[in-house]
């Protein structure tokens, strides 16, 4: 039984290791493309002081 435990283990933590790259990639592109957004939204809301209105 511990043996079995194991095995599917290691062949889950091979598979997550194969599989991780990709994800870290996407989460990492995703983050880069929120924090441009916000950054794009924090300027307009800066530069006008009724930013409300732009969304609107």
């Amino acid at each position: 039984m511990y043996i079995q435990r194991y095995l599917l283990l290691s062949s889950f933590l091979h598979l997550a290791i194969l599989c991780f790259p990709r994800y870290l990639t996407a989460i990492s592109c995703f983050f880069r493309l929120c924090n441009g957004f916000s950054l794009l939204l924090y300027i307009r809301f800066i530069r006008r002081p009724s930013g409300f209105s732009v969304l609107n």
